[in-house]
């Protein structure tokens, strides 16, 4: 699995930590509290815009992506 869409879902968790090539995410409008994508090194773009994400971007996130929309959380 390279890309994951699942946005406008209502979903209020996704597990990607397995998917180790995942290179695009794309889960905005959902009703997600937490989302894990630190095993996910190949990950470049992510949308998540929309949801119910807390708290500090962890580092490790900043830098491994080159798109990321988190706003509205």
């Amino acid at each position: 699995l390279v890309s994951l869409y699942a946005s406008d879902n209502n979903i209020t968790s996704l597990d990607v930590s397995h998917n180790t090539k995942l290179g695009n995410l794309t889960a905005g409008f959902n009703q997600l509290t937490s989302l894990d994508i630190s095993n996910n090194i190949m990950l470049r773009w992510i949308e998540a815009q929309n949801n119910r994400l807390t708290g500090p971007v962890p580092n490790y996130f900043l830098g491994k992506t080159s798109y990321r929309n988190l706003s509205n959380n």
